[in-house]
């Protein structure tokens, strides 16, 4: 798979081991970038305005790149790519509690209980993430969101409905001829009988008149 696709893409399906390539590249060009930002561009007054700015969009690309292996990892698993969305709603509940809290004045030690709760359940989610898409296998064959991963256009052109009639036609012929009854072997012929060589003619004794 090509790395942009790997990264940015949320179209296929890609293993395990494609997952964690593209997790890893996409965390290290992420602090590589946020170091140059920060180090670099932020080395000037001039260019500390570019800096501040540059971040968000390098934290957009690595939130983007995420999902996006996600999502191609569920698709391998067999499920829609939107179980993605799945930690959004405790997280959700976590900056709703903590925005009233604001709001209301309220206590920290008051709103821990409540916010621990939200915590374990975005930890569970988040394990099952892990297990899930990072230590499972994929499905075996094709899937409605395409071939197995590294399979290719192989794999597209095995599944197609000519190739099955054709395989289908050659397996009928193979057993067609698996069926037929074998000839039956040649009947072996008798050896020849044995014949003694003739015997030599005894030799004339010399001087003598051959009987007659």
């Amino acid at each position: 798979m090509h790395l942009v696709k790997l990264l940015f893409g949320f179209q296929g399906r890609i293993n395990r081991g494609q997952f964690w390539l593209g997790n890893t590249l996409a965390g290290m060009g992420g602090v590589m970038l946020v170091y140059a930002v920060g180090y670099g561009f932020g080395a000037a007054k001039e260019t500390l305005a570019l800096s501040w700015l540059s971040l968000p969009f390098i934290l957009v690309a690595m939130t983007w790149s995420s999902y996006a292996l996600q999502v191609k990892r569920f698709h391998d698993r067999g499920r829609s790519g939107y179980w993605v969305l799945a930690p959004l709603a405790p997280a959700s509940m976590i900056v709703g509690a903590v925005l009233a809290g604001i709001g209301d004045n309220i206590k920290p030690a008051l709103m821990l209980p409540e916010l621990m709760l939200w915590f374990a359940i975005l930890g569970l989610i988040n394990l099952w993430f892990l297990v899930d898409l990072g230590m499972l296998p994929g499905v075996d064959g094709p899937n409605k969101y395409g071939p197995p991963p590294g399979a290719g256009s192989v794999a597209v052109a095995a599944s197609t409905p000519e190739n099955s009639q054709l395989r289908n036609a050659a397996r009928a012929i193979d057993r067609a001829i698996g069926d037929q009854p074998s000839a039956p072997p040649a009947p072996r012929s008798a050896p020849a009988a044995y014949a003694p060589a003739p015997l030599a003619p005894s030799p004339v004794a010399f001087g003598r008149k051959p009987a007659t």
